[in-house]
């Protein structure tokens, strides 16, 4: 699912990457779909998580989400 929400004064691209498993979305998948959604910062390999990047897992959902502040 992706969206743009508002917070206050700002606005943020808000991503969320599920797999139908017991598992989480590999980083770098996640990533790479974050950048087809206008994310910006990734170096392409890290599976850190990019400066002015949000991220969170959801346990129950199966998912990552992920938020950057449009500037």
């Amino acid at each position: 699912m992706f969206t743009h929400t508002r917070v206050g004064h700002k606005v943020y691209r808000h991503l969320t990457v599920s797999v139908p498993s017991e598992k989480f979305p590999n980083p770098i998948a996640a990533y790479s779909i974050a950048e087809m959604f206008g994310f910006v910062g990734w170096d392409g390999t890290s599976y850190g998580m990019p400066d002015g990047w949000q991220g969170a897992t959801n346990q129950e959902e199966h998912c990552i989400v992920l938020a950057q502040e449009i500037i």
